[in-house]
């Protein structure tokens, strides 16, 4: 489960970067064959799945790179599911800024990668900073 999709706050200013929500880790394993976001831009975006081990984040999975059709709340499914553990943490990557609204703070932070940091590999570990 993650949190609502719904308009928050907050729009980042980063671009061509990746977000790791630490607030709402997968709360049973299975598979992810369909994924949502709020979109307050038009601009391409891509799931990210990653999974924590001690104070790392290896980056395990990745959609396709879909752009919203229209502002609000978009919904886009996988032709292949994900398979996902509990624990697992979702996260998204974007070209541009202020592609998905966010809310601050929460019990767990955000893990985000610098800006203009680049489409993450999956297999690695992106460089980012946590905030609270």
């Amino acid at each position: 489960m993650a949190t609502r999709t719904i308009n928050r706050p907050a729009l980042d200013s980063y671009g061509n970067f990746s977000i790791i929500d630490k607030n709402s880790p997968i709360a049973a394993s299975g598979l992810v064959d369909s994924w949502e976001i709020y979109a307050a831009k038009t601009t391409p975006v891509r799931l990210l799945i990653f999974r924590q081990t001690g104070s790392s984040y290896e980056l395990i999975a990745e959609s396709p790179l879909v752009t919203p059709s229209a502002t609000g709340v978009s919904s886009f499914s996988l032709a292949s599911p994900i398979p996902v553990q509990a624990g697992d943490l979702l996260g998204y990557y974007t070209q541009s800024t202020g592609a998905v609204p966010y809310s601050g703070g929460g019990t767990g932070g955000i893990v985000y990668s610098s800006n203009g940091a680049g489409d993450p590999v999956v297999g690695t570990q992106p460089g980012g900073r946590r905030f609270d």
